[in-house]
């Protein structure tokens, strides 16, 4: 219901990234940013749009990095291979998936004594709290304490918060 306009399904109240002379922007700053060093950092076209990458999403730093070839080397990632996406259709089309549940994964941590974070953001509309707690709460951990929500870091109000003994 959401698609089409203009929100940023990843961080409701973050900027949509990705409207017309967003990558000029990227260009012009790596420019200021490196001129003293004088790298030669590749940037897609003006207007281009990268491949892979949702909409909203800006994702120009992490492409053009990882797809320079001396990161690529450093990586070990032979050059036959393609090159790096956020979001690649080539991984989605050949994606199998063989669980339907992680819970006994996290079950099977949680009984060797491993903490482990589930965190999902309150304003992420993609993989929204809601369907974490319910999975967290299927996990049946004891709580150690229940919060009615608080500031952050970034002096939002959080929402309600249940902190588990492991998780």
């Amino acid at each position: 219901m959401i698609q089409g306009v203009g929100l940023n399904v990843y961080n409701l109240y973050a900027p949509c990234w990705g409207a017309s002379g967003y990558q000029d922007r990227y260009a012009a700053d790596m420019n200021n940013l490196y001129r003293k060093y004088q790298f030669n950092v590749a940037v897609p076209p003006p207007g281009a749009p990268i491949p892979g990458v949702p909409k909203c999403i800006n994702a120009t730093a992490m492409y053009v990095w990882l797809n320079q070839d001396n990161v690529r080397q450093a990586l070990h990632i032979p050059a036959f291979l393609p090159n790096w996406e956020l979001c690649s259709t080539l991984v989605t089309s050949h994606y199998q998936r063989q669980y339907m549940d992680m819970a006994p994964f996290y079950q099977e941590l949680l009984q060797n004594n491993i903490r482990v974070l589930v965190y999902n953001g309150d304003t992420d509309m993609a993989c929204n709290f809601l369907g974490a707690e319910k999975f967290v709460e299927s996990l049946n951990q004891p709580v150690r304490r229940e919060g009615g929500g608080g500031v952050g870091s970034g002096g939002s109000v959080g929402t309600s918060c249940l902190e588990h003994i492991y998780i």
